[in-house]
């Protein structure tokens, strides 16, 4: 994400989530929970080490989806890609090209059909 689509998300994020609500990245911009002035929902500020071949494993991911079920964050911004439509990682449900990096690891299976089924899809971009 670039800092204008961080700056926007954070807005959204403000007039979405009350003071004191948490928030879950699914992305590695870690810079958009100060932006939004919102504590992060997990210990995963970013998503590099669940998708980082050698680090990751399947418990590692059942252990966060664990703590999402638990304490669900108010917000989950898909922050995976610098723009709308633009290839980016890791997939979340905004459909887009998943950049080759070396992370290509994808043991997080289990929260998409979670995050899916709990919360709404909403678009915010200035056009």
């Amino acid at each position: 994400m670039h800092k204008d689509q961080v700056n926007t998300a954070a807005a959204v994020v403000r007039q979405t989530a009350a003071p004191g609500q948490r928030l879950f990245v699914w992305g590695n911009e870690a810079w958009l929970y100060e932006a939004a002035d919102r504590e992060p929902a997990s210990e995963y500020l970013y998503l590099y080490p669940l998708t980082t071949p050698g680090y990751s494993n399947a418990a590692q991911v059942q252990a966060l989806l664990g703590e999402l079920e638990r304490q669900p964050p108010c917000v989950i911004v898909d922050a995976g890609s610098p723009g709308i439509g633009e290839a980016g990682t890791p997939q979340l449900l905004v459909p887009r090209p998943v950049v080759q990096d070396g992370r290509e690891l994808d043991l997080l299976e289990p929260i998409r059909p979670w995050v899916a089924s709990n919360y709404d899809l909403v678009s915010a971009h200035r056009g």
